[in-house]
């Protein structure tokens, strides 16, 4: 799981989707709704350069962000 110190990951999800990349803000993962800065890509199926291009992409977002 990726932390992304003063980012709200459940904010940043509807831009990055925009963009044409899912992942999981890292409250799901919580009972107590922690990890808020926190999100999961999977990326196990993917060639190297989806993988590369799933982790720019939300990288771009942030500086839009």
């Amino acid at each position: 799981m990726a932390h992304l110190y003063h980012v709200d990951t459940s904010k940043l999800f509807d831009l990055a989707v925009r963009n044409g990349v899912a992942f999981i803000p890292g409250r799901a993962f919580s009972v107590s709704g922690q990890f808020g800065n926190a999100l999961r890509l999977c990326l196990a199926s993917q060639t190297p350069e989806r993988t590369e291009l799933g982790i720019s992409r939300p990288a771009e977002g942030l500086k839009a962000f």
